[in-house]
């Protein structure tokens, strides 16, 4: 009864944590890691050779109110993210996010990431823009888009580096390649069952344990 159990709960940690759809309750967490150029400028974020790694997270179905059928959408809210670099740069905030189809005018599928050291408004200070080629990121229209968990590799990514007011005038810029790994966040109701379900038929093989025992 012991190991029916046990395989009951292996059961339960492939179903939620194991390949699965997006669902409207659940979000998709990214990871990127790069490798600039040799030709990529010196920033506090960036250098010749470095390599980085940024994450952040956002629901499944984000909200979009600025977006361009067949081509792209833009998240409407920033979203916090992480992000160091080979060099010691470090930062952290919120980042604004736009998503690409296959066939935009702007670049083939992927996504942009704009990070404004001084706040989401880039109203001064500095702007990082990070973008990324690649697959294709979500499904349905872009007026109501729904994120893949799409993992890829790419190469011909864009670095570009502004100073605001105007942001007209470019610090820095460069080439990189890199990883995106992007991944499931089970939905906090599934994370309970999942919990309660663990918990209680490790209870049940102790209890079960204990009685041969005391036999």
């Amino acid at each position: 009864m012991c190991k029916t159990a046990l395989v009951l709960c292996s059961v339960l940690l492939v179903l939620i944590f194991g390949p699965q759809p997006v669902s409207a309750d659940s979000g998709v967490s990214y990871t990127i890691a790069g490798t600039y150029s040799a030709a990529t400028g010196t920033s506090a974020l960036s250098g010749p050779s470095d390599t980085f790694i940024m994450s952040f997270a956002l629901p499944s179905q984000p909200v979009t109110t600025i977006f361009l059928l067949k081509d792209d959408f833009y998240v409407d809210a920033p979203v916090p993210y992480s992000y160091s670099a080979s060099n010691g740069g470090t930062s952290s905030g919120l980042v604004y996010l736009s998503f690409y189809s296959l066939t935009s005018s702007l670049q083939m599928g992927g996504l942009l990431v704009d990070f404004c050291v001084d706040g989401p408004l880039c109203a001064t200070g500095q702007e990082y823009q990070w973008l990324v080629p690649g697959s294709l990121l979500y499904s349905g229209p872009e007026n109501s888009p729904t994120l893949i968990a799409s993992s890829f590799d790419f190469t011909g990514g864009q670095f570009r580096l502004y100073h605001c007011t105007t942001c007209d005038n470019l610090d820095a810029s460069g080439t990189f390649s890199g990883t995106v790994n992007a991944v499931v966040t089970p939905e906090p109701s599934s994370a309970l069952l999942l919990a309660l379900g663990i918990l209680s038929l490790f209870t049940f093989c102790f209890h079960q344990k204990l009685l041969k025992l005391l036999a």
